[in-house]
């Protein structure tokens, strides 16, 4: 959006303040009903108004709209006892079941949902977004046959929700068919607009099928790299493509993607469970029974021990960390923080392997040091306890 910089004396700028002001305070008390602020689509004022109103006064439809007006705001339960209230009051439509559908979905309640879709499609059997909705919630109830053969049954309505092949997708993936999953994905791409979120979710799906499954990082990569040119603002995905990149050895693509998501990181832009780790899981990789996960920290090394990478170990990719192989920050032959020193730190000791190295060191030459380790190639030169709390 365009910024346009009014310059106008101070009187002005107060007068225009006062009729911006008025304009609002005219616009909410004009609206004076629920189905009013329904059709504006003022879901927050809405509630507001109801909260205010002698419920007793309000018809079904009202309490519907209520309801909406909650689920559109994310007050799942709060809607649910609108709806409910909406259906003691005589309304028995089709949508009002499917939205009380969705609200107890959201609110994990899925033996309601699915009773709610049901209803919903006892009434309007040929609404294919009925359906798919339906066997949405029999996914996540871990039910992926059920899903799948109400998603099958659906394409034979008329298709007025492509999110179907994206669902098929989704159940083929709890059934562990990540073959099938791929396809229905593919198809998925094909069905639903570009600027549909479940369009960017079935590239991201095709993507992670790619790297976890194909070993194809080409084709994650592309997946991706599609992805992120429909929602460049979405930096989890960026965490994805420099995985890929590192897969293929593609040092510079993914700089260029890590240097993005350093920028955000130092914008404050990243969600918090990306900046938690101030860095990015980079690479992923087994080593005998060993699984490792490589972590680029976004900060530049600048006080001692800080490091640019570090190593976390687990055994057959069990949860718990059995080391931290770490280059870190340390003093060098004159005197300044100028090495890094390849270290390890285990839950009852530290080891320092006595190696330095540059502070731009690239990457494949950490992960060489870091399997020579694993390998039991390199060994440690100095081994410090550490003291366990009492």
């Amino acid at each position: 959006m365009t910024t346009i910089k009014i310059f106008r004396a101070h009187f002005v700028q107060a007068l225009s303040g006062f009729i911006f002001a008025f304009v609002i305070l005219f616009g909410t008390l004009n609206a004076q009903s629920i189905p009013e602020y329904y059709e504006k689509q003022n879901y927050k004022d809405l509630v507001i108004f109801a909260r205010g109103q002698n419920q007793n006064n309000l018809s079904a439809r009202d309490c519907y709209m209520t309801g909406y007006a909650h689920f559109q705001l994310g007050h799942d339960l709060e809607a649910v006892g609108w709806y409910e209230k909406a259906g003691r009051r005589g309304l028995d439509e089709p949508y009002l079941h499917f939205y009380k559908g969705l609200a107890y979905r959201y609110n994990q309640q899925y033996e309601r949902s699915l009773a709610s879709f049901q209803a919903a499609v006892k009434k309007e059997p040929n609404n294919q977004e009925y359906h798919a909705e339906m066997a949405g919630t029999l996914i996540e109830m871990e039910l992926p046959d059920s899903a799948l053969a109400v998603l099958h049954s659906s394409l034979r309505l008329q298709e007025t929700y492509p999110k179907v092949y994206y669902l098929i997708g989704s159940a083929m993936l709890k059934k562990d068919d990540w073959k099938g999953a791929w396809d229905a994905f593919q198809t998925a791409k094909t069905k639903i607009s570009e600027g549909d979120t479940y369009h960017v979710q079935s590239l991201i799906e095709s993507g992670r099928i790619c790297y976890s499954k194909m070993k194809d990082y080409e084709c994650a990569k592309t997946e991706y790299r599609q992805a992120i040119a429909l929602r460049p603002d979405n930096y989890s995905l960026y965490r994805s493509m420099i995985k890929a990149c590192y897969a293929l050895e593609d040092w510079a693509a993914a700089d260029s993607f890590f240097l993005t998501m350093k920028a955000a990181y130092d914008r404050g832009e990243l969600s918090e469970e990306l900046s938690s780790w101030k860095g990015v899981a980079v690479d992923e990789f087994d080593e005998g029974n060993f699984h490792v996960l490589v972590i680029r920290h976004f900060d530049k090394p600048d006080k001692a021990g800080s490091t640019p990478w570090q190593f976390y170990v687990t055994v057959e990719k069990g949860l718990v960390i059995e080391r931290k192989i770490q280059f870190q920050l340390s003093m060098g032959p004159k005197g300044k923080l100028d090495v890094l020193r390849l270290t390890a730190q285990y839950p009852d000791r530290f080891e320092d392997y006595g190696l330095e190295f540059p502070p731009d060191v690239l990457y494949p030459v950490c992960r060489e040091n870091a399997i020579g380790i694993l390998k039991g190639i390199i060994h440690a030169r100095h081994v410090v306890p550490v003291a366990k709390d009492r």
